[in-house]
Order: C-alpha cells, then sequence, then structure tokens
C-alpha cells in the first residue's frame, strides 16, 4: 500500500547512505550527488520540501530501514570479504524499500559474478571510480524528484 502524500509544509529527507569504511566515495558523493541552486532537475515533485543528506555508515554498522526511513539512495561500497554480508544486507534492504530505495554498487576489485548476483538482488547499476559518478546524478535526480511528489 503506497504512503499517504505529506502535506505541502512537510519536509522529506532523501537520504544518500554511503557504506564503506574510508571517505572515498562519500567525498565524491558530496562532490557529484548533492542537488545545486539553478541546476536544470526534473521538477517532477515539490523538491522545495526535500532535504537531502548524505551520511556514511560502515557495513557493519548498517541496519536494514524501517518504513519510516525509506527514503533515498544506498550506494554499497564492496570489497571481496564483505560479499557475503553485503548480499543480505542488499535483499533485506529490496524486500523492505519496495522502490523508495535506489541502490547502486560501487565496486573495488570484486568478481563479475559477485556483481551479476548483488544485482539479481537488487542493486541498480555499478559505478568502477568515484570519477564515474557525474554520470548517475540524473538517475539519483530522478528518484529525489519522484520521492519529492510521493512524499514519506
Amino acid at each position: 500500500m503506497p504512503s499517504p502524500r505529506p502535506l505541502p509544509s512537510q519536509r522529506v529527507t532523501y537520504l544518500i547512505r554511503v557504506c564503506e569504511t574510508g571517505t572515498r566515495w562519500t567525498s565524491a558523493a558530496n562532490r557529484f550527488w548533492l542537488p545545486r541552486p539553478n541546476s536544470q532537475v526534473p521538477t517532477v515533485g515539490r523538491l522545495d520540501r526535500l532535504h537531502t543528506e548524505i551520511v556514511t555508515t560502515p557495513l557493519a554498522e548498517y541496519k536494514t530501514p524501517s518504513r519510516r526511513d525509506l527514503c533515498g539512495t544506498v550506494l554499497w561500497v564492496v570489497s571481496p570479504p564483505q560479499l557475503g554480508k553485503l548480499a543480505q544486507h542488499v535483499s533485506s534492504t529490496s524486500m523492505t524499500a519496495n522502490g523508495r530505495i535506489l541502490q547502486l554498487l560501487a565496486v573495488d576489485d570484486v568478481r563479475v559474478d559477485a556483481v551479476l548476483e548483488l544485482a539479481e538482488l537488487g542493486t541498480l547499476a555499478t559505478i568502477g571510480n568515484p570519477e564515474d559518478m557525474p554520470r548517475f546524478r540524473q538517475l539519483i535526480d530522478r528518484h529525489r524528484a519522484r520521492i519529492g511528489t510521493y512524499g514519506k
């Protein structure tokens, strides 16, 4: 059942969660994915009530979002030793989120078959380097606009 639309004055937080132990991908997300004033973002919804925030969460501390927190993007930064735990998180987030969380995968030296398995569980795209992140800006902006339309 879809969530009710927010009141016109209600602000919605669009959370971009970067699951990594360092800051490499979080720094790139801050540089490339935060909304810019006067940008050509698709204005499908009420973006004036949509606040975007980027946070870093180590994989060991990640918790599947509750129904109230379902709004945003998760960038999973994966290395080979974390594949099993990551697969559990991707799967549980996919089952809970119902399309309200966009899941992307950042890979550092991971086998192709592992990337394909994670895609089957719910990651939408794979990013090879932080320098490639601007190519995914439009995807995130459209998801943000859709969330701004339907609220939390």
